[in-house]
Order: structure tokens, then C-alpha cells, then sequence
């Protein structure tokens, strides 16, 4: 998209907006929409399957609530190595989390869920010292 006072933030930016991947009526359509409103740049990915990082400096994903790309993991992290930024918006049904862990061999885990109108920490180290510690270490 390039609105007629669009301006460029970054070299490329790519916004993930692939209907089998991202709710396009929730989240996808918000990043549109902040976007546009801050008269930035960007290229819609409509097609996942697309190889699309050579030419992207950042790579925006809304919540891939409706499934996870059949991206090629190392791909992708050595794309993040040579400089590319992910920014990757976690969904409630952990396919961020599998992506991310299965591009830098991490471990993630989810830490809040939602049901019945509250949130509550659902997490590993629920019983450690480190749960429920300050925001912030000195």
C-alpha cells in the first residue's frame, strides 16, 4: 500500500495479511488501519506461501489465530540474523509461540489465557519465586 502522503519508515516493510494465516476482519484490519492513519508504507503479503524476506527489512504479523505458515524455520531465522525484524503479535492459541520456537530452538510458553471473562497466569514457573516478581530489575 502506498497512500498518497505515504512516507517510508523502514527500507521495506511487509504486513502479513494472509486470510489463512490472520483474522483480516480483527487484528490484520487494526495494523491496516494505524498504518495507513500514520501515512506509513507498507506491502501486504497476501500469500504466505510467497517467499517475500529478501526483500523485506520488517516483517509485521497480526495474531495467526487461524493457523501457522509453512514457513521454512531456519529461513526465517537467518533472515531475523541478517538484520530483518519480526514483529509478531501473540495469539491466544500459541501459533506465535510455535513459530517462534521452532525458528530460534526456543522453549516459550504462554503466560495469560482467557475464559469466563478473566484473565488468569497460566505459566511454568507459576510456583517460583519469579512469578508475580516486580516489572522491572535494577
Amino acid at each position: 500500500y502506498m497512500g498518497q502522503e505515504a512516507e517510508p519508515l523502514v527500507e521495506a516493510m511487509g504486513v502479513l495479511l494472509d486470510g489463512s494465516y490472520v483474522d483480516m476482519d480483527e487484528e490484520a484490519s487494526n495494523f491496516v488501519d494505524d498504518l495507513i492513519s500514520r501515512k506509513l508504507m507498507f506491502t501486504a503479503i497476501e500469500n504466505a506461501s510467497e517467499p517475500f524476506w529478501p526483500s523485506m527489512r520488517v516483517l509485521l504479523v497480526p495474531e495467526l489465530e487461524l493457523g501457522l505458515p509453512a514457513w521454512d524455520s531456519a529461513y526465517l531465522a537467518d533472515w531475523v540474523q541478517a538484520s530483518g525484524h519480526l514483529l509478531l503479535s501473540g495469539d491466544r492459541v500459541g501459533n506465535a509461540l510455535d513459530l517462534l520456537n521452532s525458528a530460534f530452538g526456543w522453549s516459550l510458553l504462554g503466560g495469560l489465557t482467557y475464559s469466563s471473562g478473566e484473565l488468569s497466569r497460566k505459566v511454568a514457573g507459576a510456583d517460583t519465586v519469579l512469578f508475580g516478581g516486580p516489572r522491572e530489575l535494577s
